[in-house]
């Protein structure tokens, strides 16, 4: 074996199928996720968590927002992902107009990444 290790992983989540309260669908998650390498000491200890709502409003609009969050303190740089997006979609016949805004900023050590996404798509199907 080159590199042996010992992983764990775990996910908990919690989902409304139904709308709660007639306002949309709730999904709320955590996960943790480890990795022991035996002979290095870049290893994983990834706690995780996530919040999504989604809902169908009248006149066929849809809506979707997600946050997400990952810490991993297991290697030698401490490394954190937050990821924030919102969707809105409008359907009508063969006419689909959806915008997507999304941010994310990822940090590793001092190093420090953000993105950020604003889109607007207008379509037709002929």
């Amino acid at each position: 074996t080159i590199a042996p290790y010992r992983r764990e992983a775990l996910e908990l989540y919690a989902q409304a199928e139904e709308p709660f309260f007639g306002l949309g669908n709730f999904r709320v998650s955590a996960r943790r996720s480890r990795v022991d390498y035996q002979n290095a000491t870049q290893n994983v200890d990834l706690r995780g968590y996530d919040l999504r709502y989604w809902a169908r409003l009248r006149l066929g609009v849809e809506l979707s927002a997600n946050v997400s969050q990952e810490i991993d303190t297991g290697g030698v740089a401490p490394r954190r992902r937050m990821i924030e997006s919102a969707k809105a979609q409008w359907r009508y016949r063969k006419l689909n107009l959806s915008f997507d805004l999304g941010r994310t900023l990822e940090t590793q050590g001092e190093s420090t990444r953000p993105r950020a996404l604003a889109q607007f798509v207008a379509r037709r199907d002929f």
